[in-house]
C-alpha cells in the first residue's frame, strides 16, 4: 500500500501494512500528546534494550522496528481508549511456528501493558511478533558469510556449488 500525503507543504511517504498509513494520518491530524509518545517511545527502546540483553538479539539499531513500534502503540493506545482491539487470524500459526518470537513478544507486552494499565489481547501480541519477526529478517539478511570452497573435482563443480551456496 502506497500512499502520498501532502500536509502542510510536507510531503509523506508511506508504505508499510495497512493499519500503519491510517495510524500515523491519525497521529498528524488528532494530535497525540507529545509528552507521553515519548514516554512511549522510551518505553518501546529500553524494551528493545532488554530483549538484546535476555535473548541476545540485537535489534536496537533497527530504526524501521522502532518506527512500526511507535505506529503500533500509538493505534494501541487509540484502540485501548475506544475498547476495540485487532482480531489476528495467523496468532495460532504464529504461537505453533514462531515461538520464540511470539516468547519475545510477550516480553515485550508485558511492559507495554503497564505503560497502558491494560491487558493486551493474543492477537495484538500476535502483530507485535510479526513486527520482532520482519526485524529479526532484517537482521538475517545483513548477516554475510565467508565461504571457502575447495574442491578436487573441477573449476564447473566449484561454480556450481558457489551457485548454490549464494543462494541460501
Amino acid at each position: 500500500l502506497f500512499i502520498i500525503l501532502n500536509y502542510k507543504n510536507r510531503v509523506l511517504d508511506i508504505q508499510n501494512t495497512l493499519y500503519q498509513p491510517f495510524a500515523y494520518i491519525h497521529t498528524i491530524f488528532y494530535k497525540y500528546d507529545l509528552l507521553e509518545n515519548n514516554k512511549l517511545t522510551k518505553t518501546g527502546t529500553g524494551m528493545i534494550e532488554k530483549i538484546k540483553d535476555y535473548y541476545d538479539i540485537d535489534l536496537t539499531e533497527d530504526e524501521e522496528l522502532i518506527k512500526n513500534l511507535q505506529i503500533h502503540l500509538m493505534g494501541l493506545k487509540n484502540r485501548i481508549e475506544h475498547n476495540t482491539f485487532l482480531n489476528n487470524p495467523l496468532i495460532a500459526d504464529i504461537r505453533t511456528h514462531f515461538p520464540i518470537m511470539y516468547d519475545i513478544s510477550i516480553f515485550f507486552a508485558v511492559k507495554i501493558q503497564e505503560f497502558f494499565d491494560t491487558r493486551l489481547q493474543e492477537g495484538e501480541i500476535g502483530y507485535l511478533t510479526l513486527h520482532f519477526m520482519g526485524a529479526v529478517e532484517r537482521l538475517n539478511s545483513k548477516i554475510h558469510k565467508k565461504i571457502v570452497v575447495i574442491s578436487p573435482i573441477g573449476e564447473a563443480v566449484n561454480e556450481y556449488i558457489r551457485k548454490r551456496l549464494s543462494s541460501v
